[in-house]
């Protein structure tokens, strides 16, 4: 990693302060491996004379592998009385792991903040310490795929009879994307922080919306293709939640402390688009359009056969005591059109307290989280 940066710092009066951060890095790494082994060794010849196993254990193997990421930023930061703040950056990325004609993104954003309880209308309220408000928009980009996953490399070795004798030869893993890209987010983010009675109790308050385009993922591909799986730019995916932060200072005596922390976090997450479009799902992909990406799709458990049902459960081609479930389409069979929405992994709403006693030299530590709804 090799990193450089310089930082201009600017008043032209008390009441405005400029600072402007203008950063180059660029990241490498190249990794090499290669190992031997064999079995069966007739004495304790540790990684020495490891020739002496059996034959048939033989295994030899190397690799290389190489990416790199080169970046270049700009951010100026602007106060006005200290109490107005404006911020405005943008970055540039480069990525080798991504496919021709797309290994360069720019991820601009800007933040406003407002200190409210430097207002003359709060100043005198003693149990506001401090009171500041939050907006932003910005954009961020994610590349992580393995290096070479634009181009098919040739990664299992397969033999085969060329004129009966058999010959070393090598097949591609993957189905390699060419036109693999950036996935970029956009994030619209509301907050506020603030810090009551001296500062006995401190938090923050969080809502946003995220929006990802061009979703990196493992994408399963048709058997016909011959190819399992490829990453590939999938489609648009939403997030939207509220995170709150809340944290008390109980008891600050002497040597003792006890400090209190609790935290909510909500989140909903959709898919908008995929392969260009939101009309048609994937579901070998387990992708629907407009539902949560880990979602669940089967059929609907309707209880069990009883006996009193014989008769319908032969005409589903079932018998009594096995599982039923819903024909949602009421055509008369269970089919493939029958299976549905059951649900998600992602829970409702998460949550956490955390307390935290010191005693002297002694900390007592009690932490309890939850996640409902899943």
């Amino acid at each position: 990693t090799w990193d450089n940066q310089f930082d201009i710092a600017y008043s032209p009066s008390k009441d405005h302060t400029f600072n402007f951060l203008g950063l180059q890095s660029l990241y490498s790494n190249r990794t090499e491996t290669s190992f031997v082994y064999s079995a069966g060794q007739p004495f304790e010849t540790d990684i020495f004379n490891i020739g002496s196993g059996s034959q048939a254990t033989y295994n030899v193997g190397s690799s290389f592998v190489k990416n790199t990421l080169s970046s270049y930023a700009a951010r100026l930061n602007y106060a006005f009385k200290d109490k107005y703040l404006l911020t405005a950056s943008n970055r540039w990325d480069g990525s080798s792991v991504l496919s021709e004609g797309n290994k360069w993104e720019f991820f601009p954003s800007v933040a406003l903040g407002w200190k409210i309880s430097e207002e003359s209308f709060l100043k005198n309220i003693q149990s506001i310490s401090s009171l500041k408000a939050r907006a932003s928009i910005g954009y961020t980009g994610n590349d992580n795929v393995n290096a070479y996953t634009t181009q098919n490399a040739l990664t299992n070795q397969t033999f085969y009879d060329f004129n009966g004798v058999s010959s070393n030869g090598w097949i591609a893993g993957a189905l390699a994307n060419s036109q693999l890209s950036w996935e970029k987010t956009r994030e619209l983010n509301f907050g506020l922080d603030f810090g009551l009675f001296n500062y006995r109790v401190t938090g923050s308050i969080d809502v946003y919306d995220r929006l990802s385009d061009n979703l990196i993922a493992p994408q399963t591909l048709p058997k016909e293709t011959g190819a399992g799986v490829t990453f590939a730019n999938v489609g648009s995916v939403s997030n939207k939640g509220v995170e709150v932060l809340l944290t008390t200072k109980n008891i600050q005596s002497g040597n003792i402390s006890w400090e209190t922390t609790f935290t909510f976090t909500k989140n909903t997450n959709a898919l908008k688009t995929l392969y260009g479009q939101d009309k048609i799902d994937d579901i070998g992909n387990n992708w629907f359009i407009g539902e949560n990406l880990n979602s669940y799709f089967n059929y609907v458990f309707d209880g069990i056969w009883q006996a009193s049902e014989v008769d319908k459960a032969k005409s589903y081609l079932m018998k009594e005591g096995e599982a039923k479930p819903k024909d949602l389409d009421n055509n008369g069979k269970f089919d493939a059109n029958d299976r549905t929405i059951l649900g998600n992994t992602d829970p409702t709403w998460s949550g956490g307290i955390t307390s935290n006693l010191r005693v002297g030299n002694f900390d007592f530590v009690v932490s309890s989280v939850t996640s409902q709804g899943v």
